[in-house]
């Protein structure tokens, strides 16, 4: 086995254990914490500095590809690093460039390794095995009231977090898990892989209504009525028929937690009153803003809104510091340049996602395609609900399989 190979298999590992994070196999080493993913992430970063050492180079015509992509995350990274000038916690600073690398490392191992559908279609089966694992966690914490050490919830608590620290993290997952479910459950001929799939697909919706998680809910059916109007008239009568199926359900969870009187008045209420997780938000998002216009737009620096939201907020946040909103956090760090260009770059992302299942040549690549349409639109929501994705490994992985999707796809820049 060679480097290359070794640094593939290697990748694999990384993968598999960065959903799982701190949970297993953790060890503290002075005041550093060591877990299998750093040991793996780590190891990568080794391999390839010995193949790079070894051969006296190292492929990176496959990055070619992707010259915005790479400069932006690039240019991104630069700016973080460079706001260390105005940032007044160096701590808080330290972390996100720590996250903001792992992301960027995570995004080009996936564009680097992915190189074929079988590739993907290996990254896909991986995640739908961690998410059986995963929601059988889940359903262990509902009937037990136990959660695992790093979940922020105390005992008796009957609501899912998983391998994570609060259920609004899970729910994000979960969202994103949904959106590789439907298209599979759609898309593949075999009858073993469509029931695999409908057990998910059911046992991840049972844990996302149970996650309260009304951002994600709200996620989940906006993406599926987006991804109905977009391609429902290429659709077979076949096709039709499993989006009505699969309509009724989600149609009556959404009556079910978000049209009832109740429902309506306590959010309203929260909202008017800025109270509680609705106006704590609003008021989480105006300080934010105050924030980047003191900044002048160039944003408070990386990773530095909690700082400021606990040192500078004009709104009352009843002690709550993360924003809770990945948008005007990105917003409120980075400033405006870089807020401009991630969202360019989403846009990109979904218009060539489109394009490709309008293209689509065999199962599989609808199946791909479809996938990375609903993520998008389901990412674009569920990320104003957990506290921050930043550190949330798994959003960076769904972003290189789409991009290594779109590399494979005939190569196209971004």
């Amino acid at each position: 086995m060679d480097l290359t190979q070794l640094l593939k298999y290697n990748f694999w590992l990384v993968i598999i254990t960065s959903f799982w994070g701190a949970n297993f196999l953790s060890i503290n080493i002075g005041r550093v914490r060591f877990f299998p993913f750093r040991f793996f992430f780590l190891n990568m970063i080794f391999i390839l500095i010995v193949n790079l050492c070894a051969k006296n180079k190292i492929r990176l015509d496959i990055l070619k590809k992707y010259k915005f992509l790479v400069l932006f995350f690039l240019f991104w990274f630069f700016y973080a690093f460079v706001s260390f000038f105005w940032v007044p916690s160096i701590t808080l600073w330290i972390k996100n460039i720590a996250f903001l690398f792992m992301g960027m490392i995570l995004i080009w191992g996936c564009i680097y390794h992915l190189k074929t559908f079988k590739d993907l279609k290996i990254f896909f089966f991986i995640w739908t095995v961690i998410l059986f694992c995963l929601n059988l966690i889940g359903f262990w914490e509902i009937e037990t009231g136990n959660h695992l050490v790093v979940s922020g919830l105390r005992s008796l608590v009957l609501v899912p977090t998983s391998v994570f620290r609060n259920q609004n993290d899970f729910a994000t997952f979960l969202s994103l898990s949904i959106c590789f479910l439907l298209p599979l459950i759609k898309n593949n001929k075999k009858l073993v892989v469509r029931f695999y799939g409908v057990i998910l697909l059911g046992s991840s919706l049972y844990l996302l209504i149970t996650t309260t998680s009304r951002a994600n809910i709200i996620a989940i059916v906006v993406a599926f009525i987006c991804w109905i109007f977009t391609f429902f008239k290429n659709y077979t009568a076949k096709g039709k028929l499993f989006f009505f199926i699969l309509a009724i359900p989600l149609l009556g969870i959404f009556i079910k937690f978000f049209i009832s009187t109740s429902s309506i008045q306590t959010l309203v209420f929260q909202l008017s009153h800025r109270i509680e997780s609705g106006g704590i938000r609003i008021n989480l998002i105006k300080n934010s803003l105050v924030f980047l216009y003191n900044s002048l737009g160039f944003g408070v620096g990386a990773g530095n809104i909690e700082w400021y939201m606990q040192n500078k907020a004009i709104f009352d946040t009843q002690g709550i510091l993360n924003v809770h909103n990945w948008w005007v956090e990105l917003l409120a760090n980075y400033g405006i340049i870089i807020f401009s260009l991630y969202c360019y770059l989403y846009m990109t992302t979904m218009r060539k996602a489109i394009k490709k299942i309008k293209k689509a040549t065999s199962l599989w690549d609808i199946t791909f395609a479809e996938t990375i349409f609903l993520g998008g639109i389901t990412f674009f929501l569920a990320s104003i609900s957990s506290s921050s994705i930043m550190a949330l490994n798994f959003q960076w992985l769904f972003w290189g399989f789409t991009f290594s999707y779109l590399k494979i796809r005939k190569g196209n820049r971004l």
